[in-house]
C-alpha cells in the first residue's frame, strides 16, 4: 500500500519550487489584498485633515445607498456591463479566428510577419495608441471616414469621438480590439502547437478540408484553453480599463461612457474642493468595493455554469 505524502514532506522535497514562488506569492498579497483594508473607508468617513478613516464617525451603509440612488452610477454600470459584454463577445471570436487563421497558414515569413504587426499594438502605450486612433478617426480626412465614404456607408464624415449614443460602445470596443488583437490570440497559437499533427494527417487521408480539420480538430482541441479564459474574462468584466476610457471619455459623451472606474475616479478627483473631494473617498471606495464583489459573483457563477454544462471547471 502506497502511503499517502504529508503537505510537509511535499513541501521539504519541492522546496525549490516554494522558493521562486515566494516573490510572485509577495507581489499578490501586496497588490490584491493589502489594498482590502481601504475598504473600510465604505463604512467610516474619511478625515479631511490625514484622510485617513475617522473611526468615531461610522456611517453604516449610506455610501451604498448613494450609490444605488444616484443615477449616475446606474448609467456608468449600464455602461460597463454593455462594452464588456460586447467587448467580450467580439474579442473572443476575433482572437480565436485570427490565431486559427494564423495557424493555418503555411508561409513561415508571412506568418511571422503577421505575429510581429498584430502584436505592436499591445506594447504601444494608450496615450499613443489614443493620438493614433484620434488621426484614423478624424472627420477631417481620418482613414475610417474615408473609407466609409468611398464604401457609400455614410453619406458625410462623422466625428466617432463624441457620440453621444450607443455607437460610443463600438469605437471604445474595436479601439480595444486593435490594441489586444494580436496579444490575445498568443496563448491560442501556444495551445494549437500541442495538437497531435497526425490527427490533422489522417483527417485529410479520410478527405477533411481545410475547414472540416478546423472544427472538428483545431477547435475542439483547444476548447480548454477557450473555457478556461472565458471563465477569468467573465470575472474581470467589470473590470473593462481605466486608461483607454478616461482618455477617450469626452464631457460630451460621459453619458455612454464613463464606467464603473472612471466613475471611482472622478468621484475622488472631480472636485477643486479640497474638503469635498476628501469626503467622496468613502463613496468612491463603495463604488470600487461593489465592483469587486459583483465580479467575485460572476466569476463564481461561470465556474459552475462550466461544471454544469460538461463537468469541467476552473477551481
Amino acid at each position: 500500500m502506497i502511503r499517502k505524502k504529508t503537505l510537509f514532506q511535499t513541501l521539504q522535497r519541492q522546496w525549490q519550487l516554494l522558493l521562486l514562488s515566494v516573490p510572485f506569492m509577495l507581489l499578490v498579497l501586496l497588490f490584491s489584498y493589502v489594498p482590502i483594508w481601504g475598504w473600510i473607508y465604505s463604512f467610516f468617513e474619511a478625515s479631511q485633515r490625514t484622510m485617513l478613516p475617522n473611526f468615531e464617525k461610522f456611517q453604516g451603509l449610506s455610501m451604498f445607498a448613494k450609490m444605488i440612488n444616484t443615477p449616475r452610477f446606474w448609467d456608468a454600470l449600464r455602461n460597463t456591463l454593455a462594452i464588456s459584454v460586447i467587448g467580450l463577445v467580439i474579442n473572443y471570436v476575433a482572437s480565436i479566428a485570427f490565431a486559427v487563421m494564423l495557424n493555418e497558414v503555411r508561409v513561415k515569413w508571412f506568418k511571422r510577419s503577421m505575429q510581429t504587426i498584430s502584436y505592436l499594438p499591445h506594447f504601444i502605450s494608450w496615450v499613443v495608441a489614443f493620438s493614433m486612433i484620434s488621426v484614423a478617426l478624424s472627420p477631417d480626412s481620418g482613414v475610417i471616414n474615408e473609407t466609409l465614404l468611398a464604401l457609400g456607408i455614410i453619406d458625410k464624415p462623422v466625428n466617432w469621438i463624441i457620440q453621444n449614443n450607443p455607437t460610443i460602445w463600438m469605437v471604445l470596443v474595436l479601439a480595444a480590439l486593435w490594441k489586444s488583437l494580436g496579444w490575445n490570440s498568443i496563448i491560442y497559437l501556444a495551445s494549437m502547437a500541442g495538437i497531435d499533427p497526425g490527427l490533422y494527417e489522417s483527417a485529410q487521408i479520410d478527405g477533411a478540408g481545410r475547414l472540416r480539420r478546423i472544427f472538428s480538430i483545431t477547435i475542439p482541441s483547444i476548447m480548454p484553453t477557450i473555457r478556461l479564459l472565458l471563465i477569468l474574462s467573465i470575472g474581470r468584466l467589470l473590470s473593462v480599463g481605466f486608461e483607454q476610457y478616461l482618455l477617450m471619455q469626452r464631457p460630451l459623451t460621459l453619458q455612454y461612457s464613463e464606467v464603473i472606474e472612471t466613475l471611482a475616479y472622478r468621484v475622488v478627483w472631480g472636485s477643486n474642493n479640497p474638503g469635498r473631494m476628501y469626503r467622496d473617498i468613502s463613496y468612491a471606495t463603495a463604488i470600487g468595493m461593489m465592483n469587486s464583489v459583483v465580479s467575485l459573483i460572476l466569476l463564481i457563477s461561470a465556474n459552475k455554469v462550466s461544471r454544469m454544462i460538461d463537468g469541467e471547471r476552473l477551481f
